[in-house]
């Protein structure tokens, strides 16, 4: 497991050995694309709550790819009446937000 490096506790080193072991799952499993989408976005809150946004990124582009037009559309669709997607997708939105103002900062920095 190379995606985590340096002082890392157990249990966020084995939430991303699921993530990386779940993700060919999903892959090749027989979903609809809808659903595929909304396990990538899923799995993208988890990892950028390890703090590898990259790998955050990465899904959540994997889920527009998957399923185009995802972020117009259908997610929002699948947060009315799950109670735990919408809480996912408003934490995941406020993650972004935080990463965006993080950068636009470093931007300004020249860093």
């Amino acid at each position: 497991m190379n995606k985590l490096l340096g002082d890392v506790s157990d249990s966020d080193r084995k939430i991303a050995e699921q993530l990386v072991e779940f993700e060919p799952q999903i892959d090749r499993g027989e979903f609809p694309i809808e659903k595929k989408a909304q396990m990538y976005v899923c799995m993208a809150h988890d990892w950028y709550q390890l703090g590898l946004e990259e790998e955050g990124n990465r899904l959540i582009l994997k889920a527009e790819q998957t399923c185009p037009g995802y972020f117009k559309n259908t997610m929002l669709k699948q947060t009315v009446g799950d109670e735990s997607f919408d809480f996912l997708v408003k934490s995941l939105t406020r993650e972004l937000v935080s990463l965006l103002i993080y950068h636009i900062n470093e931007m300004r920095n020249g860093k």
